[in-house]
């Protein structure tokens, strides 16, 4: 099969694939890029929930789409079933940095902190909850006539709660006039205090919604109050004044507001609540942190590709709409999308056994191991997993990188959907960029094994370099990441080959190096490393599992797998060696973490 891609050989277009920030998306084209994932579903639930997920892993898509508003245009039997209970109603929030600054004037004390905060919040929060009644008002009064009548209704009952010092308003457009203005006009550099704006808007988060709720439910045809879901996006940006505000949701009865807040790993920095003493308890005793993570050879992150392929492409055809493109069918792939395919055709040789390339595993083992294997028979079946399936793909990388060592040449290894998926460890954002660079270059040649390598080699040394500019730890970070690489490179293609892998642990005493965690923790943020599920959800230990992300395993060539010798970091010379783990005697470093 020709790949879809040569279709587009001396296309002149705009590359489908160059936006990849959906917090910038029209609600047109988040609609239209959205694929619906069983994690999505379960978010529609009467649990205090704090997402965690690295940048780019599709936070601000899911807290988006949870809005009546676009859930309604959706064409999924759940998506019918939600929007006709009209028992959830999604809010969404960005607490993004532009936010933050303009409520947040220097030298604030933590009273007003709380309070303006609390204030700019909850007017943000009122124009979204108008925007989604207003939808709900339009699907349950289709004649104008009647719309307006309802409407009129409305936003005198809101404008009476909202602002009770006014003449009602009578439209929603007016309420949110009235909302813009108060907002925009508070001075919150000059003023030291709430006392010129409404009542509602200076209490706790989320009372303007509660304070209405149950006055227009019926309104609106719903046969009990809602829960109205607080998705707040961008929590990362928050500090611990803020995060009080919302802790203290947690631990209190909330009234039917139910927050949904999108953070980074390790950014939920406190779970102190603005009542001293008190703590908001996850576990589902107050609230659950829940990752958001795609397994890269999982059906979701497959079908979420699948579809930003397709409608990617879509933009670029004229006079014609291509169905059930994938990523399989745009770039193609070699045998059944396996490294041995790769590897076969990289020597030439697609005929090569299973025996002739056990022997010469074997022959790159230790006197030790290779006296087991040969005892046991070169394609025997006691050989096939404990050699054959183990170490194959370590061998295929050992000899690959042997290839493209030698001169300018380039072993076509890193290639396929499997490896691009691989490589986008599940995050839609990397993928959308790596993709623009294979866009980029497919109109312009073939997308062959090598130039697709070529590709990826050349995005995961933009994702290496980069690493040293994140923000706060992004120094450390990269120096630690750089020997780390280094050492098990040098383990994997100038030592026998051995069940090497790309993870490590912490030395005990390094877990007290509070800047050392810092940086690793910036690290599991940005992509850089992966952690298990129960330290990205609490926190790092001596038991956490750290990988290298697959770039980095890409970038310095070493096996993008957990090894059954697992790394111990410690800085201090150790002699100590021992029996399912190693210690990292040779990185002696300079760190010096202030």
């Amino acid at each position: 099969m020709i790949p879809l891609i040569n279709k587009f050989k001396g296309c002149d277009k705009e590359n489908p694939f160059k936006d990849s920030q959906a917090k910038n998306f029209s609600n047109k084209k988040l609609m239209t890029e959205f694929c619906p994932t069983s994690f999505f579903w379960s978010l529609f639930n009467d649990q205090h929930e704090v997402l965690v997920g690295t940048r780019g892993s599709g936070k601000t898509i899911l807290l988006r789409m949870m809005q009546y508003s676009l859930l309604r245009h959706i064409i999924h039997p759940e998506a019918k079933r939600i929007v006709s209970s009209r028992r959830y109603f999604a809010l969404y929030v960005p607490t993004n940095i532009e936010f933050l600054r303009t409520i947040n004037p220097s030298d604030l004390s933590y009273k007003s902190r709380t309070e303006f905060f609390q204030f700019g919040f909850n007017c943000f929060l009122a124009q979204t909850f108008l925007t989604e009644i207003y939808s709900v008002l339009q699907d349950i009064r289709t004649d104008f006539i009647e719309q307006s009548k309802l409407e009129l209704s409305l936003a005198k009952k809101i404008s009476r709660m909202w602002f009770p010092d006014m003449q009602p308003c009578a439209t929603f457009k007016e309420l949110k006039f009235q909302l813009g203005s108060m907002y925009h006009n508070f001075n919150f550099h000059k003023e030291t205090d709430l006392s010129s704006v409404p009542l509602v808007f200076s209490k706790p988060i989320g009372t303007p919604i509660q304070s209405v709720s149950g006055h227009i439910y019926q309104d609106l045809e719903m046969e009990e109050e809602p829960k109205w879901l607080l998705c707040i996006d961008e929590a990362d940006f928050l500090d611990e004044d803020h995060l009080k505000c919302i802790n203290t949701l947690f631990r209190t009865y909330s009234q039917n507001i139910v927050i949904k807040m999108a953070t980074l790993p390790f950014r939920h920095i406190t779970r102190e609540t603005s009542i001293e003493g008190e703590y908001a308890e996850p576990n589902g005793n107050d609230f659950n942190y829940r990752s958001i993570a795609f397994q890269p050879d999982g059906e979701d992150f497959k079908k979420i590709t699948n579809q930003l392929c397709e409608n990617r492409i879509n933009k670029v055809l004229t006079g014609e709409v291509l169905t059930g493109v994938s990523l399989e069918g745009l770039i193609g792939f070699e045998g059944g999308d396996h490294l041995i395919d790769y590897y076969k055709k990289e020597i030439d040789n697609t005929e090569i056994t299973r025996e002739e390339i056990e022997l010469g595993i074997v022959n790159q083992f230790s006197e030790k191991r290779k006296s087991q294997a040969l005892k046991n028979g070169i394609g025997s079946g006691k050989n096939l997993k404990p050699v054959y399936n183990k170490f194959a793909p370590i061998y295929f990388l050992r000899e690959m990188y042997k290839k493209n060592s030698i001169g300018a040449n380039v072993a076509g290894f890193y290639a396929g959907p499997n490896m691009i998926r691989k490589v986008s460890e599940g995050n839609p954002r990397i993928f959308l960029q790596i993709m623009n660079q294979i866009f980029e270059e497919g109109m312009k040649t073939r997308l062959t094994p090598k130039k697709q390598t070529q590709i990826l080699q050349k995005y995961a040394n933009q994702h290496v370099e980069i690493t040293e500019r994140l923000p706060e730890r992004g120094k450390d970070l990269a120096e630690i990441l750089e020997k780390i690489c280094s050492y098990i490179k040098q383990r994997t293609h100038n030592d026998a080959l051995s069940d090497v892998g790309n993870d490590f642990l912490l030395e005990e005493n390094e877990i007290n190096n509070k800047q050392l965690v810092k940086a690793l923790e910036l690290g599991c943020a940005y992509s850089r490393l992966k952690v298990d599920e129960n330290s990205l959800i609490s926190e790092i230990s001596t038991k956490t599992v750290f990988t290298l992300s697959n770039l980095y395993a890409l970038m310095y060539w070493i096996p993008m797998r957990n090894g059954g010798n697992t790394l111990i970091w410690n800085k201090e010379k150790s002699q100590q060696v021992n029996v399912k783990s190693y210690k990292l005697d040779n990185l002696q470093t300079s760190f010096k973490f202030e």
